[in-house]
């Protein structure tokens, strides 16, 4: 886990909105296949959650250091 946020630090502005555009397509995918009933594994929702949220804070700390 440590080594995946290292990687994702290091990343540039772009790079980490592509893959936070991603993780919300993800997302909602996961929406429709929980109406439907259909999700087989109940965790895999709140484990992007959580990757969405760490890219939206990564998202944050570059654009404060470009601020700077």
């Amino acid at each position: 886990m440590k080594e995946k946020s290292k990687i994702l630090r290091t990343q540039t502005k772009d790079a980490l909105m592509e893959a936070l555009e991603k993780k919300y397509i993800r997302m909602k995918e996961i929406r429709l296949l929980q109406g439907a009933r259909k999700l087989k594994n109940i965790h895999e929702g709140l484990r992007v959650r959580r990757e969405i949220a760490r890219l939206l804070t990564l998202l944050r700390e570059k654009q404060a250091e470009d601020g700077r």
